[in-house]
């Protein structure tokens, strides 16, 4: 009886270390499967960080070139208001000359 007692017990532990190994196996296959899931989510990241860099650039360039056609405008819009500004003093000097000459009884300056 002895004999098929240690063989009872034997398949027992057996068993019960075949539980434990196939739990290990689980245990593995999780923390295989939390690893890929982590290194796809960082290959992921890396593309969006790259997406953001050139999107950062293309800011960059893109308010580069604002600025500098801002400055040439602002540039147009000072000459065009110069020569406005101009025009209108010169309609009111030539005005105001006409007015002096009739005032004065024409271009002789008789009356001055």
């Amino acid at each position: 009886m002895d004999n098929s007692n240690s063989i009872e017990y034997k398949e027992i532990e057996d068993n019960e270390t075949d539980v434990k190994i196939a739990e290990a196996k689980k245990n593995i296959e999780r923390a295989k499967n939390t690893m890929m899931d982590n290194i796809q989510q960082i290959v992921d990241r890396g593309d969006r960080i790259d997406v953001l860099v050139d999107n950062t650039e293309d800011l960059n360039q893109n308010s580069l070139k604002f600025y500098q056609s801002s400055k040439k405008l602002k540039c147009r819009m000072f000459l065009e208001n110069a020569k406005c500004t101009s025009f209108a003093i010169l309609a009111i000097l030539i005005v105001i000359f006409f007015i002096v000459v009739s005032a004065c009884g024409g271009f002789k300056f008789d009356k001055c």
